[in-house]
Parts: structure tokens; C-alpha cells; sequence
């Protein structure tokens, strides 16, 4: 392999010179080279790709060269070059396969119409990736005499993981990069701790590392955010839910998460443990059952665990006395440069300011959230003008409580500056918007503002005022309607405000009757013609819903707590969020003040059908028929209905067909009776399947074809795409084929909208 690896240097570097490039560094057997002129790039790739592929290579396997080509401008020192550009060349090449060579559209645009007879260039689309940055479109270079049959890219968009794509690039930290996976190319490291002080980079640095990683795991890199998690226990529910792990209800989540690791190959992050440091218990169980698991957590302070390799991440690096003329090799002042561009395109640095950029990043600390917000003023201050007010705001604070840590007293400093830029309603709106977890709609804020803004508009503009001084930032809208996040810190500063104001009781007051609201609103829709609409409010929400409960909860609003968690069981199962289901359900039964009550009967009702949805079946069935009983005795003729309907299902899944036709044909008695439409349409829609198990196909038909109309009536979208595979189905199974095609292409695009990923399986297969 010595010599073939020799034999092959030869060739990179001899093609490379006569094509007018030079190669500027090595990394192991990769060559990074530069060329004045994009063509000359090409040629050097193409002629390397034919030389390779006539060489007799005398080695198990033949030789293959994977090549990258980008454009751009890049800075050179010490004849190395430096940059984005070398960056993103570097993941374009990660994306491609032995034998293949591939270009960005910059490149691509330079050359496309100048190529030399039998070469072409194929576009592969657009692809996700390593930095988690901007997309970029991707470019195969092809030669009449070279292979063009390559597997899928390897970008993000095709490995296993759910790592968050990125709205902004990532300055500097290369050196940490390479530290972090060298640590993890040692033998026995598989949990690496990323310590610091909050608004130091430590997310963006656990996610490019879990990016960099991605293709190294056979199962993937996965993204944990605890940051609405409070309690220990509920880590291991939200790495489930993370990984697509069902729990039983009587199985301990740590164990359930533990079982599915033990034979995997993957990196788990488990973002913000500071909030939930005793469950160092779960990662050490963890540890040990799963070998192929590989952590990063990200935290505070340290887990102080046996194997734990701490990092105690840096500030940005800052220019030294008398170095301001080299800015843009220091991350701190790039960083400040790159989001001030951002926020004023026409910014510039020179001789003047530079200095003043220098120092605004050395007494900011090095620290990046407090650089990005000191960046985003330059729409409306020259950096003088901040330097002065920053200086005034770091020594107003410097010290502080004895008991407070240091990395709170310089981000508090920081925000404490940006809070007092503030006009004063951007402070109230920022004060209230506080009290939100994970997501903040434009009707929810102006709900909790209302007393104070009357004009939805006036708050609209409040919030995008606090966009722009990246207080606030924006999220995907949600049901076409905005949809608005604040980070961690900044909320935590918000609401410490917002109580010192006393306004706190209030606002959280407002908060959660708009979100009590919001749930009865979308329970009592989740069957109509704006069921979508509904569901993405919920799924957006679900942090602060979770909030509200608590918070109803721990004042012992009973009725509230009922209310919600009796509108949201169908939402938890819908989502297989089978854990918070069942200790909703408990707690709601535990304020029902009656044991035998209206409200106790539906809950009863609901865990029957939260364990047949986990396929415990004979506790379903005892709950169901615990719940039929005190219908019948409060003449709920809907329950009794309902539940009717449940215990049908529970014995269609024992496979005991005739008692599961008896509950549901009393059950369709009851439901058309008192016109309940839904519940009638999904009875017969049952019935059908069973008819479809005996084959009485023509009995199905009709009963799918009841059900069919009714959703229709009502506007059930849902319900209605399950009946037209269902119809599919008889037709498929009459043998007529092209009727059966009909039925599975109405259904496919509305399963699409909903992501119905079992009913799509079923209709394309």
C-alpha cells in the first residue's frame, strides 16, 4: 500500500503543476491545491481520475480519488490559505464517493460553457451540509471515458440524524473541533463533556461535531434539547421520543431507551444537563449497556463521572495590543465583523474602527452571544458609539451578588446593555414575551400583552423590533400565522425583569388561560375541515403547554388540569407520546372530585384506550369496561358509545371478531342516534375492516362507503384519506387494479400533508 499511496502523490502533484495549481497543504493522503482559473481545476481533476483508472494498481482494491471544486475568496498566510471558501470546499467533498468528482455552483457557473469535448457537468441538486449551513447546489463533473454511476450523495439529507440546520455560519473553532474528535478517536472515550458559561458556543459546537461524525456512525448522530426538561426523569423520556422509542406504561424509560442502545452505533447529544445534573445516573446507565454509544453533553459543569472527558470550551481568540490591523485572523473580532455585515451590509473595518472592534470583542470577552448582540447595533451606532455605552455597562456591573458565578455577571452585562437600548414598550413586549417556552405565535403574545397593546400590529411590530436586535429570533411559521422564538439566556434575564417589575403574576396569569383556551379551541376541531391547522399549533406548542399544565397543577386548578389533558389525550396518541399521557391522565383523575363523575369516567375511558394504543390489552380492556359502567350509570349515551367503540377494537386486536362486531354495531346504534358523525363514521369504518378480514368484501365496501360519506360531511381530512386506502384495498383485492389505483391517489397527497408515514407505506406499496 506504500507504494501504491507514493504512485499516487506522484500523480496528484505532477497534474496538478502542469495544470497551473499548486497544492498549498497535505492532511493525510488529501490534497488541498489552489488554481487561478476554475477550467484549470477541471482539467487537473479529470486528468488525475483517467491516470488513476489505467493505473495497475497492486493492491487488493483499486485505487479511488474523491475530488471537490469551489470558488471563492480566500485569505493566505504562511502558504496556507484560510476562509469559508476552504471550509466549504472540504464538506463538498465529504458528499462524494471514490471516483467522483464534484463542484459547487460557483465553480460550476465559471465553467459550464466552456468545457472541453466530451466532458459535461450533471446537476445533483441541492444538499444539507456538515457546517448545517445554507444548502448548496452540487454539480457532478463528467468525462466520456470515466465512470458516471455513483451512489447518493452523502450529504445530511440522507444519514441518520435530526440535526438542526442553521441560519448563520460558524466562525472559527477549528481547533476545538479537531480536540473534541480526537478525543473520540481514543480507544475508551465515548462521553465528552463541553463545559462553559452559557452564551459560549457550546450548542453550535456539540452539533458540528455531531455533523463532522455523522457519517462515522452506522446509526446516525441525534440531537437532545433538554432545555425545557426540569426534572431527571424526564431525560430519558425526551431521548426516547428523540429516537422514535415507544415506552409501555410500565416500563421504566431509562430501561426502554437503554434496551434500544445496546446494539447501536451512534452519538446522542444531550443539550443544556445543567438544569438536570442528578441524572448523571441515566448517561452512567447508559455507558454501560451500550457500547457502540458515543455522548456529548453539554453543560455548565462537569458530570463528574468515571470516563467522562471534560472540555472546558473557550471564548472566541481575541487580537492582542497593536493587532487590530489582522482582524480577520482572530474568531472573536470575524465573528463581530461577519453579524455586523449581517445587520448593515455596507459595514466596513478600517484603519479607524478597527481598533474599536478590537476592543469591543476584548471586553465583551471573547464571549459569542455577547458579541452577536453588541454586532446587531451597528444598524444604528458606529462602534465607538457602542465601545462607550459598553464600557459604562460592564463596569455598572462588574462583581456583583459573591454567590453569583462569573460567567452570569458578564452575560448579565451584556444584556443588561442590550435591555437598556430598549425603547420602553420593546421592554415591556421583551418583559412578557419571557414567560414563553420554546415558540411564541403572534396571537399568543398579543393575548398576553392585551392589557397593554390593544393592537395586534403595534405588537407585531414590538417583536420584529426585537428580531432585528437579535433579542428574538424567527421561527418556521406555524399555520401560516408567524411564529417566533428567545433564547435560553435572554429569557431568563426577561423574566427576572419582568418579576422585579412585579408584572409577572399577570403575565403568566393571561399565559396560561390563552393556552388553556388554545387546547379546548383545537380539541374540539381535531375532526374538522381545520384539523391540520390545529395539529400544528399543538405540535409547535408543546413546551408551553407542558408549562401551563404544571403551572394549573402545582395552584391545584383541578378543572383546568381535567379540562386540558382530556383535549390533549387524542393529540399524545396521535404522537405516541404515550409517557405523558398516562402521568397527565393519573393526575387528572387525582383532582376529579368525583370518583364516579362525568369527568372520571372519560379519563378511565381515555387510559382504556391510551393501553390499547400500547397494546395492553387486558388492562385496556379493563379500564374500558370500568369506564362503559359509569357511562351507563350517568346515561352519557356519547361515552357509552365511545367506549363501545374502544372495547370493540381491544377485542378485534385479541382477534375475537364477533364481540368485537357486537360492541360496534351498538356502538353505530347509539352514535346515529344522537348524531354523533365522527364516532358513527370511524364505527363503520371498523366494521368494514372486520368484513375485510372474512372477506366479505362487498359488505366492507359498504360499510367504508357510510364512512366515507360522513367524513366527507363533516370535513375530516384524516379520517378521509384512511377510507380511501381502506376502499383501495377491497377494490385491490376484487382484482380491480385500476379502480384500487384511484382510491390509493386520492389518499397519498392528503396522508403526505398529515405525515402519515403507515397509511403512505401501505397506499405506494
Amino acid at each position: 500500500m506504500e507504494v501504491a499511496l507514493k504512485r499516487h502523490d506522484e500523480i496528484l502533484k505532477k497534474t496538478i503543476n502542469q495544470n497551473n495549481g499548486h497544492v498549498f497543504k497535505t492532511v493525510g493522503d488529501a490534497f488541498c491545491c489552489a488554481f487561478t482559473h476554475a477550467l484549470d481545476a477541471v482539467k487537473a481533476a479529470l486528468t488525475v481520475q483517467l491516470i488513476i483508472k489505467e493505473e495497475e494498481w497492486k493492491t487488493s482494491r483499486p485505487i479511488r480519488v474523491r475530488m471537490s471544486l469551489h470558488t471563492g475568496a480566500a485569505r493566505e498566510r504562511d502558504n496556507d490559505y484560510f476562509g469559508p471558501p476552504v471550509n466549504r470546499v472540504a464538506r463538498i467533498e465529504s458528499l462524494a464517493h471514490g471516483g467522483q468528482v464534484v463542484m459547487s455552483r460557483a465553480t460550476a457557473e465559471l465553467v459550464r460553457d466552456i468545457l472541453p469535448e466530451g466532458v459535461w457537468i450533471e446537476d445533483k441538486g441541492s444538499h444539507r451540509l456538515k457546517d448545517l449551513a445554507r444548502p448548496e447546489e452540487i454539480f457532478q463533473v463528467n468525462h466520456s471515458d470515466l465512470p458516471s454511476d455513483f451512489p447518493p450523495l452523502k450529504s445530511m439529507d440522507v444519514l441518520p440524524n435530526n440535526l438542526p440546520a442553521q441560519t448563520t455560519p460558524m466562525i472559527g473553532r477549528e481547533k476545538e473541533l479537531e480536540t473534541v474528535r480526537k478525543l473520540f478517536d481514543k480507544e475508551n472515550c465515548r462521553l465528552v463533556s463541553l463545559v462553559g458559561p452559557g452564551g459560549m458556543g457550546k450548542t453550535r459546537l456539540a452539533l458540528q461535531v455531531a455533523a463532522d461524525m455523522v457519517d462515522k456512525t452506522r446509526d446516525g448522530t441525534w440531537f437532545v434539547d433538554l432545555t425545557s426538561i426540569t426534572q431527571a426523569r424526564d431525560v430519558a423520556q425526551e431521548t426516547a421520543r428523540v429516537l422514535g422509542i415507544s415506552q409501555k406504561s410500565e416500563a421504566d424509560p431509562v430501561d426502554s431507551v437503554a434496551e434500544i442502545l445496546s446494539d447501536k452505533d451512534m452519538l446522542i447529544v444531550l443539550d443544556n444537563f445543567e438544569q438536570v445534573m442528578s441524572a448523571y445516573k441515566v448517561v452512567v446507565a447508559w455507558l454501560k449497556c451500550s457500547p457502540g454509544v458515543r455522548f456529548i453533553v453539554t453543560s455548565r459543569e462537569a458530570l463528574n463521572i468515571r470516563g467522562e472527558h471534560v472540555f472546558h470550551v473557550p471564548p472566541l481568540s481575541l487580537p492582542g495590543v497593536g493587532l487590530s490591523s489582522i482582524l480577520s485572523q482572530f474568531e472573536a473580532t470575524r465573528l463581530f465583523i461577519d453579524r455586523a455585515c449581517a445587520s448593515k451590509p455596507d459595514f466596513t473595518v478600517n484603519n479607524e474602527n478597527a481598533p474599536v472592534v478590537a476592543e469591543i470583542c476584548s471586553r465583551l470577552d471573547g464571549i459569542p452571544l455577547a458579541i452577536e448582540l453588541a454586532a446587531a447595533r451597528i444598524r444604528l451606532m458606529n462602534p465607538r458609539a457602542i465601545l462607550k455605552r459598553l464600557d459604562t455597562r460592564l463596569k455598572l456591573l462588574t462583581g456583583g451578588p459573591n454567590d453569583m458565578p462569573e460567567r452570569h455577571k458578564t452575560l448579565r452585562a451584556c444584556i443588561d446593555w442590550s435591555y437598556d437600548l430598549l425603547t420602553e414598550d420593546e421592554r415591556t413586549i421583551y418583559r412578557y414575551l419571557s414567560v414563553f417556552y420554546g415558540g411564541i405565535s403572534l396571537l399568543a403574545a398579543s393575548a398576553v400583552l392585551q392589557p397593554i397593546f390593544e393592537d395586534e400590529l403595534e405588537v407585531l411590530g414590538g417583536i420584529e423590533s426585537l428580531v432585528d436586535k437579535s433579542l428574538v429570533y424567527r421561527k418556521p411559521p406555524i399555520d401560516d400565522e408567524p411564529f417566533f422564538g428567545i433564547l435560553e439566556t435572554i429569557g431568563e434575564y426577561g423574566y427576572e425583569r419582568l418579576k422585579e417589575s412585579e408584572e409577572d403574576e399577570s403575565a403568566v396569569h393571561r399565559f396560561t388561560d390563552y393556552f388553556l383556551s388554545l387546547v379546548s379551541e383545537a380539541g374540539k376541531a381535531l375532526d374538522g375541515p381545520e384539523q391540520k391547522g390545529w395539529i400544528d399549533k399543538i405540535s409547535a406548542n408543546q413546551e408551553n403547554i407542558n408549562y401551563t399544565m404544571v403551572h394549573l397543577s402545582d395552584a391545584g386548578d383541578g378543572a383546568a388540569v381535567i379540562s386540558m389533558t382530556r383535549y390533549l389525550v387524542p393529540f399524545w396518541i396521535m404522537w405516541n407520546d404515550f409517557s405523558i399521557c398516562r402521568e397527565w391522565i393519573l393526575k387528572a383523575l387525582e383532582f376529579c372530585p368525583d370518583s364516579e363523575g362525568p369527568d372520571a369516567a372519560w379519563l378511565t375511558m381515555q387510559m382504556g384506550w391510551l393501553f390499547l394504543s400500547m397494546g395492553i390489552y387486558s388492562e385496556a380492556e379493563d379500564s374500558l369496561k370500568k369506564a362503559l359502567e359509569l357511562f351507563q350509570t350517568l346515561a352519557d349515551d356519547t361515552g357509552e358509545a365511545t367506549c363501545m367503540m374502544r372495547l370493540g377494537q381491544t377485542h378485534f386486536s385479541y382477534g375475537d371478531f364477533p364481540e368485537a362486531m357486537k360492541y360496534w354495531k351498538e356502538s353505530v346504534v347509539i352514535s346515529d342516534r344522537i348524531h354523533e358523525t365522527n364516532l358513527n363514521a370511524l364505527t363503520h369504518q371498523l366494521l368494514g375492516n372486520i368484513y375485510i378480514q372474512e372477506e366479505k368484501l362487498h359488505e366492507a365496501q359498504g360499510e367504508y362507503q357510510i364512512a366515507l360519506d360522513s367524513y366527507l360531511g363533516c370535513g375530516n381530512e384524516r379520517k378521509t384519506a384512511e377510507i380511501y386506502n381502506n376502499i383501495g384495498a377491497v377494490f385491490y383485492l376484487e382484482e380491480r387494479f385500476q379502480d384500487a389505483r384511484v382510491q390509493y391517489q386520492k389518499a397519498i397527497p392528503i396522508l403526505e400533508k398529515y405525515g402519515n408515514k403507515h397509511y403512505l407505506r401501505y397506499a405506494w406499496s
